[in-house]
């Protein structure tokens, strides 16, 4: 009976944790209104946020915000205005999603099940590991690198620019889309597919590749492109070439 009781509390302690941190996590919004500080409250419409919280920053804050040290949040939203990192590192660990606006220095490092691109300036280093991706524009100024892991296709339209390298390991359940309604810009570009279903690069319309190509393929996915009569171009002088983990013919 005793060991049946304390089994009984520890359930209840358990969810009332759950509860707790539930209640804890809130929405924060941007404001900028006093200064360009993460730690002044009145910058925030609801207090400063802390790692369970979501942010987002929208447009015509009077100030931009700028970090002075590494943090982590839910999840991150940029619709509009200036990020600032700062050289230090935002992680995400949950959806981040890019509408608008601008990132400068830093890392972006987001953890979570989704990163949407939809739009932006990313002036900022990406790392990220996501489950899965929306390539729905955004022009990324600096090196990038994308693993998806999740059990959702990740799926792009187009619109995307490369200013330096891309690097995208696939190690998602389903597809990886490139490209599906416009062409992507890119430099150099390293493909890893290590899934059982395809990735799909430059699938409609043109895109073009400035830099040069390397693909790896350790499964049965394979790496497509012009799937749905889209046209891949290579700059010339430039190479595509099979990278170190190999790229076996599948029969």
């Amino acid at each position: 009976m005793k060991k049946q009781l304390l089994y009984i509390l520890g359930i209840l302690m358990t969810l009332q944790v759950g509860v707790s941190s539930q209640m804890k996590a809130a929405t924060r919004t941007w404001l900028g209104s006093v200064n360009s500080s993460y730690f002044t409250s009145g910058n925030w419409n609801s207090g400063v946020p802390d790692s369970t919280d979501n942010i987002i920053i929208n447009s015509n804050a009077p100030y931009n915000l700028t970090l002075t040290q590494n943090h982590k949040v839910a999840s991150f939203t940029i619709n509009g205005d200036t990020l600032d990192l700062g050289g230090y590192t935002l992680t995400i660990t949950g959806t981040c999603t890019f509408n608008g606006g601008k990132t400068t220095t830093g890392i972006i490092k987001p953890t979570g099940t989704l990163c949407h691109f939809g739009g932006g300036i990313i002036d900022s280093r990406i790392e990220a590991n996501c489950g899965y991706y929306h390539m729905n524009g955004s022009s990324f100024l600096k090196t990038t690198i994308l693993v998806s892991t999740g059990s959702a296709s990740s799926s792009g339209t187009g619109n995307c620019t490369f200013s330096d390298s891309l690097t995208i390991t696939h190690s998602g359940v389903y597809y990886f889309t490139m490209g599906s309604t416009n062409g992507d810009n890119f430099q150099n570009v390293t493909i890893t597919n290590n899934s059982t279903h395809e990735f799909y690069l430059g699938t409609a319309d043109s895109t073009f590749i400035s830099g040069n190509l390397i693909l790896n393929n350790t499964s049965s996915g394979g790496i497509v492109t012009g799937n749905t009569g889209g046209v891949t171009y290579l700059a010339s002088g430039k190479t595509i070439s099979i990278g170190s983990s190999g790229f076996p013919i599948i029969t």
